[in-house]
């Protein structure tokens, strides 16, 4: 959930040249810090349910400091090194927020394809005010009219986070200038990636 699904804005640009991780002693100490490039296992419970975690094989990976995770985990993890360990319970503020009514919107069902086939809980990427895209779920839906909800499915929720950082290196150039981590091996294109963290209220664990 810390970075699956849909996305979260942020901008490569807040990340300045004197603040490259290549000229940062803590990246170079396998510590966190903004610009590292992160590798996590973590569980996310609420509750006391547990609603995602990491697989083995397929950990969190992802560029800190551009706003992948809920910013109370990312502000936590600032400064750990491989092989710590957090458990965190983090309050709506330092996760996923508080309801907005300002983030719900009723549309008419001729808005959508006559063929698209609507469910509840249904994510899917809308533009804001600013052209941005930014992720929305439908929370309600009936024959004339559909509800789009642009909070996260887990609004006012306080949630359990269990974390071990397993790998910490620089970002290379590439990285930051897209504002993402790569996969190793692989290229990208520029794009924006299709996912930030489920700890960022990006994800698509929660559709």
């Amino acid at each position: 959930m810390l970075a699956t699904g849909v996305r979260v804005p942020y901008d490569a640009r807040m990340l300045p040249a004197e603040r490259n991780p290549q000229q940062n002693p803590s990246v170079e100490h396998n510590t966190i810090a903004r610009g590292s490039v992160v590798t996590l296992s973590y569980a996310m419970s609420c509750d006391g349910e547990r609603i995602e975690e990491t697989e083995t094989d397929e950990p969190l990976v992802y560029l800190h400091g551009t706003g992948a995770l809920v910013p109370g985990l990312e502000r936590a993890l600032e400064g750990c090194a491989i092989g710590e360990r957090l458990d965190l319970v983090l309050g709506p503020e330092q996760a996923f927020g508080r309801s907005d009514p300002n983030k719900i919107e009723y549309l008419p069902r001729s808005a959508f394809p006559a063929d698209a086939e609507l469910e509840l809980g249904m994510q899917f990427g809308a533009e804001d005010q600013n052209g941005d895209e930014v992720a929305v779920w439908i929370t309600d839906i009936d024959a004339e009219r559909v509800c789009v909800n642009g909070n996260h499915p887990l609004v006012d929720q306080t949630l359990r986070f269990e974390v071990e950082v397993l790998a910490v290196r620089a970002a290379t150039e590439a990285e930051l200038e897209h504002g993402h981590a790569h996969e190793e091996g692989a290229a990208c294109e520029d794009e924006e990636p299709a996912g930030g963290a489920c700890g960022s209220g990006d994800c698509g664990c929660h559709e």
